[in-house]
């Protein structure tokens, strides 16, 4: 896991650290979740809250969380931060191996649709050079070499 300074001299947005923190402060606050079973619940309702906590540790790491969030800020045309999940995409768990090619591809959109070609020309060259070729990434990377990505 990156350390919290990595993520703020990055430029993550702190937004995703607040919600990252108010997620877990309303999962271990909420009294349906953590109530313990001596406030009447039956026993076991405590389970529920390490469950999310385990979900949400294996999560900080998942390269396909990161890259799912970055497709759909994108869209959205939150470049920055699609930009900043891409990143941590790249720096995740790699699994599954696709979301290396797919983010740099993600990111080479971002250059050029924010008119910094030699940039996306490099992150262009970075998906190639994973070899991946899954959903034809390698195929995609090709042609936004030799043509910018444009929004549809």
């Amino acid at each position: 896991m990156l350390p919290l300074n990595f993520h703020l001299r990055s430029g993550f947005p702190l937004l995703f650290v607040t919600v990252a923190i108010l997620t877990m402060s309303v999962v271990t606050a909420s009294p349906s979740v953590a109530q313990t079973p001596s406030q009447g619940l039956p026993s076991g309702c405590d389970e529920p809250i390490s469950v999310y906590s385990k979900y949400w540790e294996s999560i900080q790491q998942s390269s396909l969380a990161k890259y799912r969030l970055a497709e759909s800020l994108f869209m959205q045309h939150q470049y920055q931060a699609s930009a900043n999940a891409f990143r941590f995409a790249l720096h995740g768990d790699g699994d599954p191996s696709w979301t290396i090619a797919w983010s740099y591809i993600g990111l080479g959109k971002i250059f050029d649709v924010t008119d910094q070609r030699e940039r996306a020309l490099i992150e262009y060259q970075c998906a190639i050079k994973t070899n991946d070729n899954t959903r034809s990434a390698l195929d995609e990377a090709q042609q936004l070499l030799q043509r910018p990505y444009e929004l549809p």
